[in-house]
């Protein structure tokens, strides 16, 4: 109940690290999922999501999801396993709004290189690539967004956490909405058109507010 004398401090913070039959309910779709866009792994407590041809497209049915970004400062990261076999198969971190208004952090095959990539589309303006490398680790990598002094900061840890490079920054003004939609930080999967069996599984997600 609210005071008067005293401050109100909710924790946003989320932390999922699946080991569940089903998903926290925090989790949402752009639109209702199809039966094969993931599945929970009980033996490992892993979260299976699916490479799909689909990709960001107005109105569109693709292998997305997330929870709502209830914070401007916010550290938003995920450990995943994911080693891409065919060229264009890409998965990792998404901010996202609407399908036309969203930033992906991702691990791509490129090729045939595995680069970690960022491309962010800003609400009314053209699909941006801003910057790939190529990177290489065991089996998981961990993508990590970093929110603060308005500014989105990308890192990237090879060794579970234990030390993260910095990737690169943006501006953290890409991703707003317009009305009533509200921004996600979540997962994505695609191989950009390409049939394919792949899927990325990812061990945890952690949002915390700063």
């Amino acid at each position: 109940l609210p005071f008067s004398e005293k401050k109100q401090i909710i924790d946003y913070s989320f932390y999922g690290d699946f080991s569940r039959s089903k998903l926290d309910l925090q989790w949402n779709f752009r639109r209702v999922p199809r039966n094969n866009t993931y599945h929970l792994n009980s033996k490992k407590n892993t979260l299976i999501l699916n490479l799909s041809p689909e990709v960001f497209n107005l109105r569109g049915q693709y292998n997305l999801m997330g929870f709502r970004q209830k914070e401007t400062e916010f550290e938003y990261s995920s450990s995943m396993n994911f080693k891409p076999k065919k060229n264009f198969s890409e998965a990792g971190l998404s901010i996202f709004s609407q399908d036309d208004n969203y930033i992906n952090f991702t691990v791509k095959k490129h090729k045939n290189k595995t680069l970690l990539n960022l491309s962010v589309k800003p609400r009314d303006q053209k699909l941006e690539n801003v910057k790939s490398l190529p990177v290489s680790y065991n089996e998981n990598i961990i993508l990590k967004i970093s929110s603060k002094d308005n500014k989105y900061i990308y890192y990237y840890s090879t060794d579970d956490g234990n030390s993260f490079k910095k990737f690169t920054e943006t501006a953290a003004n890409l991703v707003l909405c317009k009305g009533y939609i509200g921004t996600n930080l979540g997962l994505y999967a695609s191989s950009n058109g390409v049939k394919t069996k792949e899927y990325a599984e990812f061990d945890w997600v952690k949002n915390i507010i700063k």
